[in-house]
């Protein structure tokens, strides 16, 4: 089987799932011979399994005030971007260095309020979430896991905010580089 149509049958299986219908998809889609633990369904974070109620952007803003004393820029560009991308786009608008130690201490004060602020605001688990992990959980030809432009401390402090990061053993994270592609 292609590459291509192993995504297929996935999505074509997430939809099946997510639609809590109790049909597979149809057998001349699914892979052939797969032996257990073949598969790999990931996920992004925010805005696929969970809304955060604003957190992560109060975060950040607050993280660029505690660290660099300053207002942080107006507009914050998250969508489809690393951690570390968000970060590095700060600095620049603001003139201020994309260091390791500016990084480093940033992250930390961004970890620190997100742990602050995630109780006080709204956020929840996305509807069919549960319902979906744990159809794919029970199978013993799919691994579940996080594909997510989050670093890994800050992947854990949401999803075990919402009680459900155990269910991802695995994960691509953004804290290694900018550039998500």
């Amino acid at each position: 089987m292609k590459p291509r149509d192993s995504i297929r049958y996935l999505f074509a299986l997430s939809a099946v799932l997510l639609c809590g219908c109790t049909e597979q998809p149809p057998p001349a889609e699914a892979p052939e011979n797969r032996s257990p633990q073949e598969m790999a369904v990931v996920f992004d974070i925010d805005g696929t399994l969970i809304d955060t109620g604003g957190c992560g952007l109060q975060s950040l803003r607050s993280a660029f005030t505690d660290v660099f004393c300053r207002t942080p820029p107006a507009r914050i560009d998250t969508c489809g971007r690393t951690d570390r991308g968000i970060a590095r786009a700060m600095f620049l608008s603001e003139s201020i260095e994309d260091s390791h130690s500016n990084w480093t201490a940033f992250h930390a004060a961004y970890l620190r309020h997100l742990e602050d602020q995630l109780p006080l605001r709204k956020g929840r688990v996305l509807p069919g979430v549960p319902k979906l992990i744990d159809a794919l959980r029970v199978r013993n030809d799919v691994e579940v896991g996080l594909l997510t432009g989050n670093t890994p401390a800050g992947a854990r402090v949401k999803l075990e905010h919402f009680g459900i990061f155990h269910h991802f053993p695995f994960g691509g994270f953004g804290d290694k580089t900018p550039e998500r592609n």
